[in-house]
């Protein structure tokens, strides 16, 4: 399945930078996670906390953020599929759907912890 795999890389890659393995620097990858173009694709990651689960979706956030919203703008695709994944959300198209009917609330910036904290706080208030 594409979406297994590429979630089991973000992943991977999120704990690797959880655990320390890989620098807070700017990560130079010879693939495009997000394709199979086989383009070079860049990361700057940030601080996420302890956590492995969110630190995979706010890189994956920081890497794809214009793929996901333009997904999120639609209520549909791969990106928003794929975060819904990262994020735990047990219905992916559901996910879709209400990211977004909450557009303008979730992607009030382009900073991956904020866009991330909101969708948090927001998918636990209802």
């Amino acid at each position: 399945m594409k979406h297994a795999k590429l979630i089991s890389i973000i992943l991977l890659f999120g704990m690797l930078q959880a655990c320390g393995t890989l620098s807070t620097e700017t990560t130079t990858l010879p693939f495009d996670i997000a394709s199979t173009s086989g383009d070079v694709a860049s990361t700057s990651s940030g601080t996420t906390g302890g956590d492995t689960s969110s630190a995979a979706a706010i890189t994956f956030l920081e890497r794809d953020m214009a793929w996901i919203k333009r997904d999120a703008a639609s209520g549909q695709g791969e990106h928003v599929e794929a975060l819904a994944a990262l994020m735990g959300e047990p219905d992916p198209k559901a996910f879709a759907a209400w990211l977004q009917q909450h557009y303008a609330e979730v992607f009030t910036d382009t900073g991956a912890a904020g866009v991330y904290a909101r969708i948090r706080t927001l998918r636990s208030v209802g």
